[in-house]
């Protein structure tokens, strides 16, 4: 009897499955179907943030990944670079972005490859492929451009918003023909007393041939009329610094080394620095091997 009810249930729990997955509609089935497939790294797609007051995209990730979200507002992206090698990137939400998933498996993608493209005026894109997984820079050299947004807020300090500043920064530029160096200009305006030093972000980056380096000089007009001061005499940027963990971003310190107690003002736009862009040379028994991942002062770690 037992055996018979056993027997009976059995059969009344493979009819209520069954009476469950048909009344799903084909709809949900197929969409079951394709997240599945697309957890399993199967399906090509294309994940783009947008900003939602400006209606500009922001990041686009192409790919063969997985999508989920943790408690930290996050959206966790799982990519599978090679075969069994995988890694994660995790793009913050905030209440003024939104995003979009798109299967552009249509198109003739290598299962291993990966873009990360940041827009409209982001970073560099970075592409894994099978053949080569490390971070590979796809644009010209010699070449100032902004850090990624998310970087300047980062370098800022807090999640605040920022956005019409970082619109508002200066590409560096050479004033005239015959100028030497191209002027840095001051992202938002500060004021120095006498003696005060300040750090700040330029919220640029720059990116050079292997065999060049940025000299940061400082403006003759502030060091001649106010000694400003840069700390570190010449700033010296190497050609491999855009590849750090922070985007090269380059930061400007200067202090106020006034003799007449004097405050000085520098005004949003103002030019605070100069950089020339310079060809370095090296011995011919060099074998250095070293590979940067950190920001300021990595190279003098032993």
């Amino acid at each position: 009897m037992n055996k018979v009810k056993k027997v009976i249930i059995a059969t009344i729990g493979v009819v209520l499955s069954a009476v469950l997955l048909c009344s799903c509609t084909e709809a949900e089935r197929v969409t079951y179907n394709v997240q599945k497939e697309a957890d399993n790294f199967n399906v090509t797609r294309r994940l783009s943030v947008i900003n939602a007051r400006s209606d500009k995209p922001v990041l686009e990730l192409i790919g063969n990944f997985s999508i989920s979200n943790n408690e930290e507002n996050e959206l966790v992206v799982t990519i599978e670079v090679a075969p069994n090698v995988y890694k994660v990137d995790y793009v913050y939400l905030n209440d003024w972005t939104m995003y979009t998933i798109e299967d552009v498996s249509g198109a003739y993608v290598d299962k291993y490859h990966y873009e990360m493209n940041f827009l409209p005026e982001m970073i560099i894109p970075i592409t894994f492929t099978n053949k080569d997984w490390k971070k590979e820079r796809i644009t010209a050299m010699n070449k100032f451009e902004k850090v990624s947004y998310i970087e300047y807020v980062k370098a800022i300090g807090g999640d605040i918003d920022l956005f019409d500043e970082y619109n508002d920064i200066k590409i560096p530029k050479r004033a005239t023909i015959g100028s030497a160096g191209d002027d840095f200009f001051a992202p938002f305006t500060f004021t120095l007393e006498p003696g005060e030093t300040i750090k700040f972000p330029t919220g640029i980056r720059v990116l050079l041939d292997k065999d060049k380096f940025l000299a940061i000089y400082p403006r003759s007009g502030l060091g001649f009329k106010y000694r400003v001061q840069l700390d570190n005499t010449v700033g010296i940027i190497d050609s491999d610094y855009s590849n750090s963990d922070n985007e090269g971003h380059i930061f400007i310190k200067i202090t106020n080394d006034t003799r007449d107690n004097r405050t000085v003002t520098i005004n949003k736009g103002d030019g605070v620095a100069q950089g020339i862009i310079t060809q370095f040379f090296i011995t011919d028994d060099d074998r250095t091997d070293g590979i940067r991942n950190g920001g300021f002062g990595s190279t003098t770690k032993g």
